[in-house]
């Protein structure tokens, strides 16, 4: 294994504890709109030290990651109205903006997959995603 892998094989590990935080704040943001998405408005939605890490150890954080994204979609693009109502889009926002940094730093979803929040994306790279823009921000 070469030196490289195996340093972005450790980030990934010390970094799994920020995969389960993702996991817990989405849930708890999915929990609020629950009442929202049912299957009739959505019936589809669109994320050991010593030890050898397994072959497909990338690929299992990948999968989880892809699935939260589709969360974090389903939320931005189907429920924000009900977000912004509940005056917990600085959550989601914050949430999200953390999430996205991770994913990216350790290029864990391929750019073509994050198409459907590419403006939210922009916004964030280039720093215009900040707390007052958080603030002014209406729901589509």
């Amino acid at each position: 294994m070469s030196p490289e892998t195996l340093i972005l094989l450790l980030n990934l590990r010390l970094h799994v504890i920020l995969t389960l935080d993702f996991y817990n704040q989405i849930n708890m943001l999915y929990g609020t709109v629950t009442e929202f998405c049912t299957p009739t408005e959505c019936p589809v939605m669109n994320a050991g030290i010593g030890q050898e890490f397994p072959k497909t150890f990338k690929s299992t954080i990948q999968s989880i990651v892809r699935r939260l994204f589709r969360v974090y979609d389903h939320l931005y693009n189907r429920h924000f109205a009900e977000i912004y109502t509940l005056g917990i889009k600085a959550h989601l926002n914050t949430s999200y903006r953390h999430f996205f940094f991770f994913i990216d730093k350790f290029d864990l979803i391929k750019k073509d997959e994050l198409i459907p929040l590419e403006e939210l994306n922009a916004s964030i790279i280039s720093g215009k995603l900040n707390s007052q823009q958080q603030q002014q921000q209406q729901p589509k």
